[in-house]
Order: structure tokens, then C-alpha cells, then sequence
């Protein structure tokens, strides 16, 4: 390991001094070349009003619009990789990356995009479900945030703010890009633009991408894998009117993807399925349509300093097809099918009030509706038992099922400003929650109604009384009231691999203790953050062999069940320094972080989470004529060794230490009339390592080289 560093060491000093000496430098200038994540800006997720950076409670990272520019990138999990406490989440799906922040995967994450949210009722959770061309910013809100944005934000938040207007009566954009780890491609077209009180944007995305190639192979299809491919396409349309200070605006949006589900063969066998001729599984639909509208009223009054309503529906479509022989035990042979149909309806409301002097008092109140139209469907033969020789019997099964559920919440936070320097936030949100299966005609399962009732805080404090400095600290509570899947519906993944849905589920809840502290002085930069986690009643599967654990349905390998506790503490650390006489930053992400789960009697930490993570590098930017820049970036990306598996089984996979080198550089020149050419080149994984990322079962690429560029005339 030592070897391996010193190794690396060298090459990278290798490749900085190459980069620095051979680059055009006429004039330097390091103007906003500090970091991708800046801390001197505007937030709006982590107190759903506008914020100072310096000024909130939480742990907050914003990937601004310079920084998405700069990056070539597939997906919205990509621009969010380096933010400390996040990962990049793809199981066995390249093409549906998700995201874990401090370790809660995306289902107890909230995913919003213009501050609506994207529902999802999978096992996995949400996906981004927009193109990176059409974001403005994303805000990362990492900790339980079920105050301000309700269920299912017990990890985090994620906002993403989309593009509106442009400066100009009518400007159009185009771009594409080049990734040689998939031989695919992405490519974007949009029109925007801002007549008097009106403006709009229109914009259309593509991308196809081919098998996963790594250093030990593509993934590509065999008998026991689909293949890493993945292709999607969307539109969208925004159209807004905006009057002193009123706002309405419309969005529209429709995005369709596809993918392949690559499993590692080896993996059968290790976990003692080695009789598996066949496993293929394929994500040949997973659609999102959705309708929004928004108003904001703002500085209405003395006192009504604003006032916010948005609603929205909201359609996804998900089709999972998996194509399974097994012959260990006789002939066992079946297509699955599951189709969802999922419909949400949600609306939002808010108002900002300065009741009393040095306050800031938001009251609000959140709508959900999710509705799930589900079919399974199971064709093909299993053996007969006891087994006379070559004797099956068929399988036919078609189970529909139909489930809901509805959310009531309201909300209510206070701002004090005790003085000049420090502030004291608190709130708490009302849960009322209802949830219904209507219709099933699968065995093992019975028409049934629940509901949930929960309260729950959060209190936070900044101080700013030194130069350059904020500290702060805070308490939350998060709520994840169980999914659709893992309450009523279940969840197929083979004939072999069945969850059981269960009908007692106790709602996840968990507290939040963290402090934290800020410093920016122009040069440099240090953003820290300690924190530790507790989730109760925390939900996970368990096999049906486990004591306690009772399965109904017959044919159920394990079930959803509410586990002890899940602990996670950890510390996040970012900086930077600006060196104005090389006119270079250095900079730094890093993640130390241990998860221990409680699982049916057995505790372990061994769940797939690195103790350190992180990126380090070196950022430069070269004015090399007033209308031209140019912006390098060597980096190297690293973790530490890791264990995941089963804790009832004590089996365990080790995962080893990795470190990647890599490179990036852009160009963007600026033509007048806010016409503007940039050109993104980048070479990941220089060396070519072979690994396996945190929380994830697939390879990463192997050398890769992408190219995008993009044109606004």
C-alpha cells in the first residue's frame, strides 16, 4: 500500500509539473478558480428562505452554473461525487445513479427539483431524472431535514434549480459530448430567452452510451448479466411571467430512460448459487412525466414578506424484466415482469412573516398523494417436488396490486437574530399519514388501511463574531414513514430473491447531532463539520430463515423488517488556498466516516462505507485574452478498504483501497452579445486502476477519455 502511494505520488508530480510548464500563460488571473463548492453565496434549501452561506445552521455544499460548465458528466450523481458525505450510488444500473449522503441511500434522501419533489416508492429511490444541461445549482443539505421538506429526509436534501429565461429576446445553445468508457454520447438543444415581463425556455436532451469498459473487461452481456448500456432523452418547457413582485411560472417536463443491470457472475457462486445458468435483468422503461406551477409573492407588506405556492402532477413509469434459469435442485426457468405506474399529486404552500422585530417566522404546509398501479407478472417451469427425473410443473402467476399513500404535513420556523453576530433557529413539522392497499390478488396478501401520526423538531445557532468565521450547530429529527414497496407491494428481484412486504412496519426516525465551522477570508477557504447520527425502527430485509422474522407468502425468500438502530458518525472537511503568485489553489474534500448497523441480534460496521474518501488537487486558470479562459485541474480521487455483506450470515466481501489520477481542463471564450463557445477535455483514471466504488457492485471505468463542448448564440 505504502508502495502503491509512493507511486502514485510521483506520478502526479510528474503530470502537475508537465501541466504547469506546458500550458500558454499570457496573463494570470485566479478569479473564481477557489473551488467548485463556494461558501461566500446565497442558499435557499437549508432554511426555505435566503441565506448567506455563513450564515446557516447546516452543512451545506452549492455546485454553482460555472462549476457544472467545467465538468463532463453523464448524470447529476456525477456533479455531486466530490461534495464530502456524498456518494455515488449505481449498484448494478450505471445508468441509474443515485446518490448516499453519511451513508443513507436515496431512498431516505429528498430529491426536489425547483423545490418539487420526486417521488419514488422503489427500494432504490429516486432517481435525478434531468439532464445536467438544463440545472442552474444544486443545494446539498446533508443531515435530516423533515422539518422544512418532510419524509424521506433523514440523510438529506437535494435541490436542483433548473434553467429559466435568458438575457436576450431569443438565444439558442447546443452541445455534445464524447465518453470513451461507454463509446456513448450526449448531445442538448435549447432556446431561451426574456421579452418585457415574459421569458421561457425550451429544451431537448439525448445521450446513448454503450457496455462499461474497465481494466479486467467491458461489462458487457453474457448468460448472467444484461450489460452496462443505458440510453434516456427528455424535453422540458418553462415559461414564466414575472410583474414587481409577483411571479407565476409553468413547467413542463418529460424524460425516458433505459438500462441495462450488470451482475458480476462471480457473485452467484459466492453467494451459493452456483447451479444459475441464466440471470438477465433489464430496465427497459423508467419514465417520468410531470406538470408544475408556481407563484411567488414577494415584499408584499411589512410583514408578509413573501408568499409561495407551487403544485404539481406527477407520472413515473418503471418496467424491471428478468430472465432466470437455475438447475441446481432441477429445471427452474422464468420470465418476470414488474410494471408500476405511479401517479403523485403534491402542492405546496408558504409564507414568510417579520412578526416581531430581529424574527423571520415561516409557516407552511405540504400535500402528497403517491399512487401505485402495479402487475407481476411470472411465466415459465419449476420442478416437480420430490423430483421425479425431468418433471416440472408450470409457472403462470399474474398478481396485480393497487396502493396508496397521502401525506398531510405543516410546518412552522423561527429565525431569531439575538445580535449582530449570532442567531437561533428553531421548528417542527406535524406528520398525518395515511396509507391504503386497495387491490391485490398475490397470496400471502389482504386489502388493508394504516395511518401514522409524528412530530418532530429541530434547533440550530451560527455565530459570526469572528473575522472570516461562522460557527455553528444544530439538533434534527428525521421521519421516513415506509415505502409503498416495503409495506404493501414487496419487491421481486428474482424467483430466488423475493421481499415480502410487511403490513406492521414502524415509521424510521432518527436524530441529528452536529456542529460545525466556516472560514473564508478570499484566500483561503476551510469548511468542517463533526456529526452523529442515530435512526430507530431503521428498515432493512431479513431472510425468511431468521428467528422473528415470519414470512406469508410462500413464495418469499426474506421481508422487510424494522431493524434495532443504525449509527453513523463521521467528520467532512473542504478547503482551498490561493497561492496569487503561482496563481494556483490547492484544494481538498475528504470524508471520515463508520456506520454500524444492528441487524437481528448481530452489529456490525461493515456496510460498504470507506473510513476516509475524498479528492485532492490542484486548480489553475490562465486569462490568456480578455475574451478568452482556460482552466486546468489535476486531481487524484481515493478511499480506503471496505467490507459489505450480510450481517446474519457473517459473510463478508472486502473491497480494496483504490486511488485514481486525473486530469481536466476547459476553454470557454466569450464572442459578444452573449454568444459564448466552451470546450470541456478530461482524462479519468489515468492509470487505469481497477476497483470497485463505495456502495456500488459494478466496476468503475478504466481509463476513460470525454470531450463536450457547447455553443450559445
Amino acid at each position: 500500500m505504502v508502495q502503491k502511494f509512493v507511486e502514485m505520488s510521483l506520478r502526479t508530480g510528474l503530470l502537475l509539473s508537465v501541466s504547469l510548464l506546458a500550458s500558454p500563460v499570457l496573463a494570470q488571473s485566479l478569479e473564481g478558480a477557489a473551488a467548485d463548492i463556494e461558501l461566500d453565496t446565497i442558499v435557499v434549501t437549508a432554511s426555505r428562505t435566503e441565506q448567506s452561506l455563513m450564515d446557516v445552521t447546516r452543512s451545506v455544499a452549492v455546485v454553482e452554473q460555472d462549476a457544472i460548465n467545467e465538468k463532463n458528466v453523464n448524470d447529476v450523481a456525477e456533479l455531486l461525487r466530490d461534495i464530502p458525505g456524498v456518494s455515488v450510488l449505481e449498484g448494478s444500473t450505471p445508468g441509474l445513479r443515485r446518490i448516499s449522503i453519511r451513508g443513507e441511500g436515496q431512498a431516505r434522501n429528498t430529491i426536489l427539483i425547483d423545490g418539487q419533489e420526486i417521488s419514488d416508492h422503489s427500494t432504490y429511490g429516486s432517481l435525478f431524472l434531468i439532464d445536467p444541461t438544463n440545472i442552474e445549482r444544486v443545494e446539498v443539505v446533508k443531515g435530516p431535514s423533515s422539518v422544512l421538506h418532510g419524509s424521506k429526509a433523514i440523510g438529506g436534501v437535494v435541490n436542483i434549480t433548473t434553467k429559466k429565461g435568458a438575457d436576450k429576446a431569443l438565444q439558442v445553445s447546443v452541445g455534445g459530448g464524447y465518453d470513451s468508457s461507454t463509446g456513448g454520447y450526449n448531445s442538448n438543444a435549447n432556446a431561451a430567452g426574456t421579452k418585457d415581463n415574459w421569458d421561457y425556455r425550451i429544451a431537448i436532451t439525448k445521450s446513448d452510451h454503450g457496455h462499461r469498459k474497465t481494466p479486467d473487461g467491458d461489462l458487457k452481456a453474457t448468460a448472467l448479466s444484461n450489460g452496462s448500456a443505458f440510453e434516456n432523452q427528455s424535453v422540458s418547457a418553462n415559461f414564466g411571467y414575472t410583474n414587481d413582485n409577483h411571479s407565476i411560472r409553468i413547467t413542463a417536463e418529460k424524460v425516458e430512460m433505459e438500462s441495462d443491470a450488470y451482475v458480476d457472475p462471480a457473485s452467484f457462486s459466492a453467494t451459493g448459487r452456483p447451479g444459475l445458468n441464466k440471470f438477465v435483468l433489464d430496465l427497459p422503461k423508467r419514465d417520468r412525466s410531470k406538470l408544475g406551477v408556481f407563484y411567488d409573492g414577494e415584499d408584499l407588506s411589512e410583514t408578509f414578506k413573501k408568499i409561495h405556492f407551487d403544485a404539481y402532477i406527477q407520472q413515473i413509469e418503471r418496467v424491471i424484466d428478468i430472465d432466470y434459469t437455475m438447475t441446481t435442485f432441477g429445471a427452474l426457468s422464468t420470465k418476470n415482469k414488474t410494471s408500476d405506474d405511479q401517479l403523485a399529486i403534491g402542492a405546496n404552500g408558504q409564507v414568510d412573516l417579520e412578526l416581531l422585530e430581529n424574527h423571520l417566522t415561516i409557516f407552511g404546509i405540504q400535500f402528497v398523494k403517491d399512487s401505485i398501479d402495479r402487475n407481476d407478472t411470472r411465466n415459465g417451469t419449476r420442478p416437480v417436488v420430490p423430483p421425479p427425473p425431468g418433471a416440472t410443473t408450470p409457472i403462470n402467476d399474474n398478481f396485480d396490486k393497487e396502493a396508496s399513500i397521502t401525506t398531510l404535513s405543516a410546518f412552522v420556523q423561527d429565525e431569531w437574530d439575538l445580535t449582530d453576530e449570532f442567531s437561533l433557529t428553531g421548528g417542527a413539522r406535524y406528520f398525518h399519514v395515511e396509507s391504503e392497499l386497495s387491490k391485490t390478488n398475490q397470496p400471502g396478501y389482504a386489502p388493508f388501511s394504516k395511518s401514522d401520526d409524528a412530530f418532530i423538531g429541530s434547533i440550530g445557532v451560527n455565530y459570526t463574531g469572528f473575522e472570516n468565521i461562522a460557527l455553528r450547530g444544530n439538533i434534527a429529527q428525521g421521519y421516513v414513514y415506509p415505502t409503498l414497496l416495503q409495506n404493501m407491494l414487496g419487491s421481486v428481484f428474482s424467483p430466488g430473491e423475493i421481499i415480502e412486504a410487511n403490513k406492521d412496519l414502524k415509521a424510521e426516525k432518527s436524530i441529528n447531532y452536529e456542529i460545525g465551522a466556516r472560514f473564508d477570508n478570499g484566500v483561503a477557504m476551510l469548511d468542517a463539520a463533526a456529526f452523529y447520527s442515530v435512526a430507530e425502527n431503521y428498515i432493512d430485509s431479513a431472510k425468511c430463515t431468521t428467528p422473528g422474522v415470519t414470512c406469508t407468502s410462500g413464495a418469499a425468500s426474506s421481508k422487510y423488517i424494522n431493524i434495532d438502530e443504525a449509527t453513523t458518525y463521521g467528520l467532512e472537511l473542504s478547503g482551498s488556498y490561493t497561492l496569487e503568485t503561482l496563481a494556483l489553489t490547492p484544494y481538498f474534500t475528504a470524508t471520515l466516516m463508520n456506520r454500524d448497523f444492528k441487524k437481528a441480534g448481530v452489529e456490525t460496521n461493515n456496510t460498504d462505507i470507506p473510513a476516509f474518501s475524498g479528492r485532492f488537487g490542484v486548480r489553475k486558470l490562465w486569462d490568456v485574452h480578455k475574451d478568452i479562459v482556460f482552466m486546468t485541474d489535476l486531481y487524484v480521487r481515493a478511499a480506503t478498504k471496505r467490507e459489505d455483506g450480510e450481517p446474519s450470515d457473517r459473510e463478508y466481501v472486502e473491497h480494496d483501497a483504490f486511488a485514481t489520477v486525473n486530469f481536466a481542463t476547459s476553454m470557454s471564450y466569450d464572442f459578444g452579445d452573449d454568444r459564448n463557445f466552451r470546450l470541456n477535455a478530461s482524462v479519468e483514471n489515468i492509470f487505469d486502476e481497477s476497483y470497485i466504488e463505495p456502495l456500488s457492485s459494478a466496476k468503475a471505468a478504466g481509463r476513460a477519455f470525454k470531450i463536450s463542448s457547447q455553443l450559445t448564440f
